[in-house]
């Protein structure tokens, strides 16, 4: 008896609707959650080429998503009959399916479990006069949160060097009596809790213990390294040993904030977004990276991490910082905006050039990202370079790759369908005559495809698919592979940005800087 079976996803809302559309017609279907069966998803992929869900399939025959599936219905309801009926007719009277990638998984199914339970590190607050009711226990975000609002923060000036965003001993001591109504012995003692216990707090220079006086400036830690995107706080709390869900969950909590600010037309107002109400909670979820074990991750697992964390951070990166808007701001965006994973401290162009592409100069680099023999981060270098990075990580701009989200699992395929939807479009790959027109990507990044542009035409036949790929095929026999390379579109799917300059988000900065 034949069937219908669908890929799908919990909680997708694509694969939510192509269920109900079956089953408010009488059609019965069998079902493979990957969020279940996770170990299926490979054969999802092969069998469709794609990445997204739902993925159906009629009998043998593969459909499409949650649109070519309402195409075939209204096809059959066009009919004049009764879509059970023609299922009846068409689908089920056919034999079952024999491949086995089609069969549904005869593994137990994964149970989703919650992410480790937070022991959250809470900040006991001084009581004030007669019992004042102030007196009760913080969290490190409520805390921060409350001092961002109660201590005036400002460029206070030192010999040849402003520190941004910094205050006196004293005033901060001010701030805490007025605020909690304590005697100013308390408020001090509290404030050195504050810098020794929490790490809430730090002298500009990380060279003093706090003291009550005018001439030392201190900084909340929130504002202490601007240039590191997750450096709300100093993370001392349970790690999540499942990198990958973590990722899965800010990404989640960061896309909230996102949609709260999206348009009709998809475009996101970023400015607005860093005043969202959730962004500080989502800014201290996001130094959980800071203790994950990235050194030891194996190969597809640090792969697929490093991909989604780079997309990731470019989004972070262009609420907090904004977006780099000139040739010399973007080189100084993805140069000097980092992050800290795993104790290291990884700027864009590291985490693509350094970890990714073991180590290998940047595009008109002059040096590695990790030259120094001594350098940590040598360590985090993958040992095999795979040139199909270049068709998943997304800097932001409109002629990047699309946005993915890849498991470490199923990375190869995964790489491999990104590959080729890449090359499908003709902006990326086209073959005009005795030319061929090229993405920008692959002049910057030639080295990692072939030594000439012919080994890169051929390295590109594999992915290209139908005509496109015979063509090039032909063009690559005939020994005349002319390469033209596209010019790149820097632009955004921003509405509003802050446009992003190095000097202008430095902690410190000196008149000769």
């Amino acid at each position: 008896m034949g069937r219908i079976t669908i890929f799908t996803m919990d909680n997708s809302p694509n694969c939510i609707r192509t269920k109900r559309e079956l089953k408010d017609r009488g059609i019965p279907f069998l079902e493979i959650s990957l969020t279940k069966h996770p170990n299926k998803r490979n054969d999802m992929l092969s069998l469709s080429d794609k990445l997204t869900v739902p993925q159906m399939f009629i009998n043998s025959a593969y459909v499409g998503g949650l649109s070519q599936t309402l195409k075939v219905l209204k096809s059959w309801e066009r009919a004049g009959s009764n879509p059970h009926e023609v299922y009846e007719s068409l689908v089920a009277a056919a034999s079952d399916p024999t491949d086995p990638r089609l069969q549904p998984s005869t593994d137990p199914p994964i149970v989703s479990l919650p992410p480790p339970p937070r022991e959250m590190k809470v900040i006991s607050i001084p009581s004030g006069k007669e019992g004042h009711p102030n007196q009760k226990m913080m969290s490190v975000l409520e805390m921060t949160e409350l001092l961002k609002t109660i201590i005036p923060r400002k460029d206070l000036r030192y010999n040849l060097t402003s520190y941004r965003k910094s205050f006196r001993g004293s005033d901060f001591v001010d701030g805490l009596m007025k605020h909690f109504q304590i005697k100013r012995e308390e408020a001090v003692d509290f404030a050195g809790k504050l810098q020794k216990d929490h790490q809430i707090l730090h002298h500009v220079c990380k060279d003093h213990d706090f003291k009550d006086t005018r001439s030392l400036y201190f900084r909340l830690q929130c504002d202490q390294t601007p240039l590191v995107l997750n450096s709300y706080r100093i993370w001392t709390e349970r790690v999540d040993p499942d990198a990958m869900s973590l990722l899965r969950r800010l990404k989640k909590q960061l896309g909230k904030i996102l949609k709260t600010h999206t348009d009709a037309d998809g475009k996101v107002n970023y400015k607005e977004a860093a005043n969202h109400v959730d962004f500080p909670a989502f800014e201290e979820a996001v130094c959980e990276l800071q203790a994950v074990d990235f050194e030891n991750m194996e190969y597809n697992l640090k792969l697929a991490f490093s991909i989604n964390l780079y997309n990731l951070m470019i989004k972070y990166a262009f609420v907090k910082v904004g977006i780099g808007s000139s040739p010399l701001g973007r080189s100084a965006f993805f140069n000097s905006v980092g992050f800290e994973v795993g104790g290291h401290v990884l700027t864009f162009d590291d985490l693509e050039n350094g970890v990714l592409r073991g180590n290998h100069k940047a595009p008109y680099g002059t040096s590695k990202p990790f030259s120094s023999k001594e350098d940590g981060r040598l360590k985090l270098a993958m040992s095999t370079v795979d040139h199909r990075l270049h068709f998943a990580l997304n800097c932001g701009a409109k002629s990047s790759p699309f946005v993915r989200d890849f498991t470490a699992s199923c990375i190869q395929e995964e790489l491999r369908i990104a590959a080729q939807e890449f090359c499908d479009d003709d902006g990326n790959v086209l073959v005009q005559g005795n030319t061929l027109y090229l993405s920008k990507i692959f002049s910057w990044y030639m080295e990692d495809f072939g030594e000439n542009t012919t080994e890169l035409a051929s390295v590109l036949a594999r992915y290209c698919r139908g005509s496109k790929s015979m063509n090039l095929k032909k063009l690559i026999a005939a020994g005349s592979v002319k390469v033209k390379f596209n010019n790149y579109d820097w632009g955004s799917d921003a509405s509003d940005f802050a446009s992003f300059s190095a000097g202008s988000v430095k902690a410190d900065t000196s008149r000769f800087s």
